[in-house]
């Protein structure tokens, strides 16, 4: 920051600028400090950056560096797919020779694209977050928002994990120029499953943060075990339904010896299936409908999902199903 500093005449000086005998033998005696200057200075300082501020910070910077890995990746994917840039200026060669090369470049890109939009969508939806985590400091390692921390950097991880599934190798490419050399074996199951368990941490977040969440005990002084039943269905139900949704298209598609086209539908539905997650958010309005004050707490509910929440939920549900289908039965209906 820069400081700014008034200007004036110097003491001991005239209107004119020419110094006075009598103010030359004047003594100056030291200012004496003002009482409440410092407090005043110190209030006037930038404060410092609090402990929450630098626990977002380090997250934001494993968010970067996975962002990073996947940039490396697509890099990787062009060098491949214009032949060391020899095709980097005529798309339709990119295009046969990718077709020649029985579409394997394009399993590779989608297994990027994945990574690459579970790592936006996580990094736009965690900075709009408004949970307590984000607001208070992490006193102490054994609390509850410091697991609640300790699983939003494994959340991270898991993110990397995923960027790292592809089936690609580079330096073996580097060895002999041979597509098939870059990408083996392709198939969208370990995507799958890393999604899988993604969805399984958030539900473990959503219940950290809302189901956990400080609520008065007084009025449900029967039945309590239930009670928390429908708090995790209410809060963490969403992301248990998208992991189930994770776990269907890893069924869907083989682990191995599979079609690209098989493994391309499987990756398009596990994409629809992270915007189907964002999509699904407003219904829990009706999973948390009727419940009562004490069992609610202080989360802040979910308004009703509009006319066109609901349509893009749906819209999105049905693109996966047909995806899924597709992965199942992609060689026998695209021959």
């Amino acid at each position: 920051m820069n400081h700014i500093h008034s200007s004036g005449p110097k003491p001991g000086t005239s209107a004119a600028g020419a110094a006075s005998p009598a103010e030359c033998t004047e003594v100056v005696e030291p200012r004496q400090p003002v009482k409440g200057a410092s407090q005043k200075a110190d209030e006037s300082a930038p404060p410092p950056l609090v402990r929450a501020e630098l626990q977002k910070t380090f997250v934001a910077m494993l968010f970067a560096f996975v962002a990073a890995t996947v940039a490396q990746q697509l890099g990787e994917i062009l060098v491949v797919a214009t032949k060391a840039w020899k095709l980097a200026n005529s798309a339709p060669d990119m295009l046969i020779a990718a077709r020649g090369d029985g579409w394997l470049l394009v399993v590779a890109s989608m297994h990027a694209m994945l990574a690459l939009t579970m790592v936006t969508v996580s990094w736009f939806s965690w900075s709009l977050s408004q949970a307590a985590m984000h607001k208070s400091d992490v006193v102490t390692v054994f609390s509850r928002k410091f697991l609640i921390f300790l699983i939003e950097i494994f959340l991270v991880t898991l993110y990397f994990s995923l960027s790292k599934s592809a089936e690609t190798d580079y330096t073996s490419y580097l060895k002999d120029g041979l597509t098939a050399s870059f990408v083996k074996n392709p198939s969208a199951r370990p995507e799958a499953l890393q999604l899988l368990w993604v969805f399984m941490v958030f539900a473990t977040w959503d219940y950290f943060v809302d189901v956990l969440r400080p609520f008065k005990w007084s009025g449900l002084r029967f039945h309590t075990p239930l009670n928390h039943l429908r708090r995790i269905v209410a809060f963490c139900g969403v992301s248990l339904f998208c992991a189930s949704v994770a776990y269907v298209i890893g069924w869907a598609t083989p682990a191995s010896g599979g079609q690209p086209s098989q493994v391309i539908f499987g990756d398009m539905a596990l994409i629809l299936a992270v915007f189907l997650f964002i999509a699904a958010k407003p219904f829990e309005y009706f999973l948390a409908r009727g419940m009562k004050k004490e069992m609610i707490g202080d989360v802040t509910l979910r308004e009703r999902p509009t006319s066109l929440e609901k349509r893009r939920f749906w819209i999105l549900l049905t693109l996966v199903l047909v995806c899924t289908f597709l992965t199942r039965n992609a060689p026998c209906l695209l021959g």
